[in-house]
């Protein structure tokens, strides 16, 4: 038997799970979805993996014309958005559909679910039909997932990992349509007790199993060189109000004013900017509370680069009202780098004094303090305590061990 045929066969002997990601990177947004794209190349290794994400981008009139030809003839006007994914070692397909802001909130989700339906038949025609719908997120791709399970007659395993801010949803149909797809889920993975918790107090009717994030240690590991001089100080988030940012600002501005600490430098990473606007949230707030000279704001930084930052600074700040993992704070904590967090939630299944201090939400002077007593090495964290205390929970065995096992199992309990 030759080698090709030999891995055909590993490969057919594979469960076949298909990932609908709500979001994916993309050569627009390389960063936005990238720690899911990892975790689906690392559960590859023991499962046949196909992906599909659809991205809007269908224009107003070709979307009309479509509904027509597709209503009377059958034909789809969908046009394939393949070359604008990133796709690394896995099959990622999909197409384009339309998010035009006169369609009515319904159309606008009819149109994804039928271009992903679409995606979906183009692996069928291949002979891939899957064992397991994996959705990421009850929003959008969650959505559809649910619907696609019921079609297919096969189960869905949904992992959530966002909380859903009723502040940020106009329209009640998205609300219908979050409780409808955990509900609707075989099975639900969350990334923390504090989102088990968010979910089960809303009354949804689901019960969560807590797998947390993979971390991959053999990339987030401790540095051996600092780059520059100084003590440096490093937040990491996405522009909306639920990271606090304001609250960060009015920490590093107590450190300078009242507790007449100047040395020092900040690193800014930005992983999401809504619009332009919100892009130039941060740099104002810099200019608001006069930190120029103290702060570097980076934007669309790749994960290769955010190792090299976390391994170069001496603490991490997150002053976030809401994080249902923390994905940042344990990043920092796998490179041996202390953090000052606020009670935010996620953070609870492993923040301690090993690695770091917990601060409540808001308390400025707390936290300024906190950087001041690492600074002045009042507290003194070992860059390997605070590697171990997160290892054993979110390193590539233990997660990949819970995942795996997940699979199987809703596989196995579907229609028992």
């Amino acid at each position: 038997m030759s080698d090709n045929s030999k891995l055909d066969l590993v490969t057919s002997n594979k469960k076949r799970v298909l990932i609908l990601p709500s979001y994916w990177p993309s050569r627009a947004a390389p960063v936005v979805g990238s720690q899911v794209q990892e975790q689906s190349n690392l559960v590859s290794d023991d499962f046949d993996v196909k992906v599909v994400v659809c991205l809007p981008g269908m224009g107003l009139f070709r979307f009309l014309i479509h509904c027509v030809l597709d209503k009377i003839l059958g034909i789809s006007l969908f046009k394939s958005c393949e070359n604008d994914l990133l796709n690394e070692d896995l099959e990622v397909r999909g197409f384009y559909y339309c998010e035009h802001k006169f369609l009515p909130y319904s159309w606008k989700r009819r149109n994804q679910i039928d271009a992903m339906e679409k995606t979906i038949k183009l692996y069928a025609k291949g002979g891939w039909n899957p064992d397991l719908i994996h959705a990421r997120t009850a929003e959008y791709a969650g959505y559809c997932g649910a619907i696609f399970s019921g079609k297919l007659d096969i189960p869905l395993l949904l992992t959530e990992n966002v909380i859903f801010v009723l502040a940020d949803q106009p329209h009640l149909q998205r609300v219908r349509e979050y409780v409808f797809t955990i509900e609707a889920a075989s099975k639900v993975a969350v990334v923390s007790n504090w989102l088990k918790t968010q979910l089960l107090i809303n009354g949804i009717k689901c019960d969560p199993k807590v797998v947390g994030n993979w971390i991959n240690e053999d990339r987030f590991s401790i540095g051996h060189r600092k780059i520059g001089k100084g003590f440096r100080i490093l937040s990491v988030g996405h522009t909306g109000f639920t990271k606090d940012w304001p609250t960060f600002f009015r920490a590093i501005k107590f450190l300078i004013t009242e507790l007449n600490c100047t040395d020092f430098k900040i690193d800014i990473a930005v992983t999401h900017v809504f619009d332009i606007t919100s892009r130039e949230f941060i740099p104002n707030l810099v200019q608001e509370f006069r930190l120029t000279e103290f702060v570097k704001v980076h934007y669309q930084v790749s994960r290769l680069e955010m190792v090299g930052m976390y391994q170069n600074c001496d603490v991490l700040v997150s002053t976030s009202i809401n994080e249902t993992f923390g994905i940042a704070t344990a990043e920092a904590m796998f490179c041996g780098v202390p953090v000052v967090a606020t009670d935010n939630g996620g953070v609870n299944d492993f923040i301690n004094d090993k690695n770091g201090i917990k601060v409540t939400i808001g308390d400025f002077e707390k936290i300024a303090n906190s950087i001041l007593a690492i600074k002045n090495r009042e507290l003194i964290f070992q860059p390997e305590n605070v590697r171990e205390s997160v290892l054993l929970k979110f390193g590539t065995d233990p997660f990949k061990k819970r995942i795996s096992e997940l699979y199987y199992k809703t596989i196995a309990d579907y229609k028992t």
